[in-house]
């Protein structure tokens, strides 16, 4: 649920709004949605306007939208995502009379765009497709754009066409150009990019460039561009430098244009604000509308699954959060994942092999949090003090018993359900560390003991390995195989 309110500048100038949005996931496939936007001023026929949406993903990487705005539009839509494969996007809008947002009288719009990667030995040639179709009461315009990317070696051709068809009541225009982009590679400290644009109306071509760009200190880059302009006769110089870092992204550029400079200065970057820790967070990337999580994983030593006062927090812990690239940040150096799309499910992936030490491992290795817009998200790991197991399999012979290799053992959390297979060593004797505390169940594999024609004794063994300090040990988890009668 949002509630905006601001000022819109551009087509209506300084004109006030205020904005509602809900969505509501009415089942894991589906998501409904109601969107208001109200002028606080009206000007000429504006009204207010009001929209319902849905979004249903029936299947695999297929997901279908739709969105109805009375007298406004009607909107649906189609993507097909395989990213090794093909990514396909379909759209179709029907416009309704509307003396205010539909001056121009468009009757509707066809879209639709394909990519596929298509791999040619070690290299990918990416091809690309987009086609739209805009209808008006007296004309319509059709766009195709199209091309590819392919590595050659140290070289990386890029191709864009785009053929454009406009009808009229008493005539039609077409146009066709094409654009090349090449960069090299072949010295390290080097790299030109090179472009040509050419217009097949005027089988000439109208605009070429060369492109260099240099990294300066690390945290500096230093670009230059040439560009000239058959059709005007004029020539185009930028020269722009770059400093990125943590804290923003400040660039200085200077376009030379003929007798015309132009001198511009940008700095973008986002501050944050971690409610949990108090403190502010730069970062040269945008984070408005984004979610941010952070893990805070702690040795839990009493066991409650709650950072308490004294308790260590163990910075080296790792996690998967959807992907999201993690940076240690603050002075409790915690890693914070930045990026998160607002109002998903993520379901966050513990790294136990991050820890240094085996003996401890997190009480759970999975959790599934809830990110929202612009905060930040805290997921508490406590991690305990494991214990070990350890046991022999036997089998009886004529004058004793003697322990049996290759024998699975399996352990089984009885809260969790987790299962943990261990085999046997030549001797019979199995080990295994890292055993969160918990009640468990361990019993040599029935169907591996079928095959063989045995039965254990006992069927199976329940334990429990405690919190204590320095790791509990679980000993003398044994079995005996006999033949089945």
């Amino acid at each position: 649920y949002t509630l905006a309110g601001g000022v819109q500048s551009g087509r209506i100038e300084n004109q006030k709004y205020a904005q509602a949005n809900a969505y509501y996931g009415l089942l894991s496939g589906l998501t409904l949605g109601v969107n208001a936007d109200y002028p606080i001023n009206p000007i000429e026929d504006e009204k207010p306007t009001f929209a319902a949406e849905a979004t249903v993903h029936p299947f695999g990487s297929l997901l279908l939208s739709s969105s109805y705005s009375p007298e406004n539009a009607l909107e649906c839509n189609l993507n097909y995502s395989r990213p090794s494969l093909v990514n396909i996007n379909a759209g179709y809008t029907k416009y309704y009379e509307n003396g205010f947002w539909n001056k121009m009288e468009q009757i509707d719009n066809i879209s639709v765009a394909l990519s596929s990667p298509l791999k040619i030995r070690k290299s990918y040639l990416s091809l690309r497709f987009r086609f739209t179709q805009d209808r008006y009461p007296l004309y319509e315009i059709r766009n195709m754009n199209y091309g590819f990317k392919l590595p050659l070696y140290k070289l990386h051709l890029s191709y864009i066409g785009s053929y454009k068809i406009s009808d009229f009541v008493n005539r039609t225009d077409k146009q066709l150009t094409s654009q090349l982009f090449a960069a090299t590679s072949f010295v390290r400290w080097f790299r030109p990019q090179f472009k040509i644009d050419y217009d097949h109306n005027m089988n000439q071509i109208s605009k070429y460039g060369v492109y260099i760009q240099k990294r300066m200190f690390k945290l500096g880059q230093l670009s230059f561009s040439y560009e000239h302009n058959n059709l005007t006769a004029s020539n185009m110089f930028m020269i722009g430098f770059n400093i990125f870092n943590n804290f923003a992204n400040f660039t200085s550029r200077a376009n030379i244009n003929d007798d015309r400079i132009i001198f511009t200065q940008t700095q973008k970057g986002s501050i944050r604000f971690d409610q949990e820790t108090g403190t502010f967070r730069f970062d040269r990337r945008n984070g408005l509308g984004l979610g941010t999580a952070v893990v805070w994983p702690f040795l839990d030593e009493n066991y409650n699954g709650a950072l308490d006062e004294g308790e260590e927090l163990l910075t080296e812990l790792k996690a998967n959060v959807g992907g999201a690239r993690g940076k240690r940040a603050g002075g409790k150096k915690l890693y914070y994942y930045d990026g998160l799309r607002p109002y998903d499910e993520y379901i966050v992936q513990i790294d136990p092999y991050s820890l240094d030490n085996p003996m401890l491992q997190p009480a759970h290795e999975n959790f599934r949090v809830l990110i929202n817009p612009n905060t930040v998200t805290s997921i508490s790991v406590p991690v305990v003090t494991a214990g070990e197991i350890n046991g022999i399999v036997r089998r009886n012979m004529a004058d004793g018993t003697v322990g049996v290799g290759g024998i699975k053992i399996k352990v089984i959390n009885e809260l969790t359900g987790k299962e943990v297979i261990i085999t046997t060593f030549n001797n019979g004797e199995y080990f295994y560390l890292g055993v969160v505390p918990g009640m468990y169940k361990a019993f040599p594999d029935p169907e591996q003991l079928a095959q063989y024609g045995y039965t254990s004794d006992p069927p199976h063994v329940t334990f429990q390995v405690k919190t204590v300090e320095g790791g509990d040990i679980v000993e003398n988890l044994n079995f005996l195989i006999i033949p089945k009668e």
